[in-house]
């Protein structure tokens, strides 16, 4: 293998990692956000219905 191909193929390799890592970071962080906007939904329906049953 010549120099050429060796660098072309440790650049694939790199950016394949890089690629790898972001769209795993990636999904983390959305499933994350995802999460977050759930619980919060149901602290917001526990809140009203907590004020419901108190006042009312």
């Amino acid at each position: 293998m010549d120099e050429a191909t060796a660098q072309s193929a440790e650049l694939a390799a790199a950016v394949n990692s890089g690629v790898g890592m972001i769209t795993g970071d990636g999904m983390t962080a959305i499933a994350s956000v995802g999460a977050a906007m759930i619980g919060l939904a149901v602290l917001a329906v526990v809140i009203k219905w907590v004020k419901a049953s108190f006042f009312g």
